[in-house]
């Protein structure tokens, strides 16, 4: 199983404030709840078990409320599936990464939208990936965010008429502590250093010519749960320097 920290889900709540679309604050300041969508050391291989026991998203979102008052703003961002080609992934990983990408997803929907679609007002935003956009033999479980894809889309259209609006993002390479970690494994074995592995391989493979930040998507992020997006709702955005090659989006 791969380490903890990349198989949680996050509630991202914050009472009656906008936030800086330059900075990204948040005041009152965003609480993040997190709770893990799986057992450190293990857990039934039906991980629908594990959502109807105990439900740790239930009381992370219980805990925001009463800090906070309400909820208005779910950001669900998960761990990133194994790659793999069909031959290769066992049952072991679908039923994980269908747990974490899915059903994780799922859950914390399913915890905040009763009080959204209650006070007439939320935002809601899933992370998926460009891996989402174009089916690749070497990465099986992307099949996965089509699934999502199809979850923001039906439920964007189910709660809208309550002042509700659930979209979706697609970044790219984004240099976070996962993708690093795989960039200095590999730029060693290349005998080079990761800014020039980074610069002169991965982001001279994109239109713009280099990886994304966290911050960048995170800034696409803000907007989406802003009053400035308002009108957009069931569709997904990529934030990929150009590196998609389709011509429609998520």
């Amino acid at each position: 199983m791969s380490d903890a920290t990349d198989r949680f889900e996050t509630i991202a709540v914050h009472a009656g404030a906008e936030p800086d679309l330059e900075t990204g604050a948040v005041s009152p300041p965003i609480v993040l709840a997190s709770t893990f969508a799986q057992d450190a050391v293990g857990r039934p291989r039906n991980g629908w078990e594990y959502g109807r026991s105990g439900n740790p998203t239930r009381a992370a979102l219980e805990q925001c409320v009463a800090a906070l008052g309400g909820v208005d703003i779910l950001v669900n961002n998960a761990g990133a599936s194994p790659g793999g080609t069909f031959d290769d992934v066992t049952d072991d990983q679908w039923y994980e990464s269908f747990d974490l990408k899915l059903m994780g997803y799922v859950r914390c929907m399913r915890a905040v939208l009763p009080a959204m679609r209650e006070q007439g007002y939320g935002r809601i935003v899933n992370v998926g990936g460009t891996g989402v956009l174009r089916a690749s033999p070497g990465y099986a479980l992307a099949a996965l965010g089509a699934a999502l894809v199809h979850l923001t889309r039906s439920t964007a259209e189910l709660v809208g008429p309550d002042g509700v609006t659930v979209t979706m993002v697609h970044p790219g390479p984004t240099m976070t502590e996962r993708l690093r970690g795989m960039l200095t494994r590999a730029a060693e074995r290349a005998g080079t250093d990761i800014d020039a592995f980074a610069r002169d391989v991965v982001g001279k493979a994109l239109p713009l010519g280099r990886v994304g930040s966290p911050e960048e998507v995170a800034a696409m992020i803000t907007i989406l749960c802003s009053e400035q997006a308002a009108w957009i709702t069931g569709g997904g955005l990529t934030i990929d320097g150009g590196a998609a090659q389709g011509i429609v989006g998520g």
